[in-house]
């Protein structure tokens, strides 16, 4: 293999590692609210978006550096969602229609007042690192590199905070049955706010990761949510090691064929979903689930 098709081929490697992790980060957060409060929370992709703005805000308008914007959006999201949890859909969590809803009604008011704050143009966040690293003879930006790196360590700070805390451990219980969790001493209502908490902070963090690659804008969350969604019907609804599979599958299959076939590549992921539920419609680990 000459240079430079080794130096394609790696950039289209390291490109989709960084789109599954990207994934898996939105992902993984729709499936912890998911699987703790049976809620499709339509609000996620705002949350995204909060988290470049955050970043915008602090770094651009106020001066701060890049890391202050990234920890304030984070930290301001996971509050915020434990609010919403408890004012919105504390209330209508006995409905699981009317609590998605509401999601809904939640993320267009956020669209709203990012708009009316910032207005609807497309703002660039500006990188951290403008070096690019050559290994040999192929080029990456460090960038790029930073925001893998960064992606998969908030992934991995997950993984083991859900499989080996005292708090993931009681979330992972409510996940499984949430009348057995009380009748073991768990509280389920301080577990949903935690839940629903994390589940927004890792949105912004996303949000916030990608967004010196790319600008940001009121829109930014509408695609990444829609491509969530595809990795949470693949990788089983309520199943977070479903979601991380399903985040790398989606990410590669996009990526290599993105390269080969140009846009079209987008509606793959689609028709592998349509596909799968034919064959699995619980998904890839998924367990059986009805609205009632």
């Amino acid at each position: 293999m000459d240079t430079v098709t080794t130096q394609m081929f790696t950039q289209i490697v390291v490109n989709a590692i960084l789109l599954s992790l990207l994934y898996m980060l939105m992902a993984t957060g729709l499936t912890l609210i998911f699987s703790v409060m049976g809620l499709i929370n339509f609000a996620h992709g705002e949350l995204y978006m909060l988290g470049g703005f955050a970043i915008y805000f602090v770094s651009e308008l106020m001066g701060f550096q890049y890391w202050w914007g990234l920890l304030v959006g984070i930290v301001f999201a996971g509050l915020f969602g434990i609010l919403l949890e408890k004012g919105i859909f504390r209330p209508l969590r006995k409905n699981l229609v009317q609590a998605s809803l509401a999601s809904l009604g939640v993320g267009l008011i956020l669209q709203t007042v990012i708009l009316l704050l910032f207005g609807g143009q497309d703002r660039a966040v500006p990188r951290i690192f403008d070096q690019v690293l050559e290994i040999s003879g192929i080029f990456i930006p460090l960038q790029k590199l930073f925001t893998v790196g960064a992606s998969a360590l908030v992934a991995a700070a997950l993984i083991f905070f859900v499989n080996h805390s005292q708090t993931g451990l009681a979330l992972q219980a409510v996940a499984q049955d949430d009348q057995a969790a009380v009748l073991q001493g768990i509280n389920v209502g301080r577990m949903n706010a935690i839940g629903f908490g994390i589940g927004c902070a890792l949105a912004a963090a996303a949000g916030g990761l990608i967004s010196p690659l790319y600008s940001i804008s009121p829109y930014m969350g509408v695609a990444p949510v829609f491509k969530a969604f595809i990795v949470i019907i693949m990788g089983g609804l309520g199943s977070i090691p479903g979601a991380v599979l399903a985040s790398f599958i989606l990410g590669f299959i996009e990526q290599f064929s993105l390269t080969l076939i140009g846009y079209a590549g987008n509606i793959l992921g689609f028709v592998i979903v349509m596909i799968l539920l034919l064959f699995r419609p619980r998904g890839l680990l998924g367990r059986e689930f009805r609205v009632d």
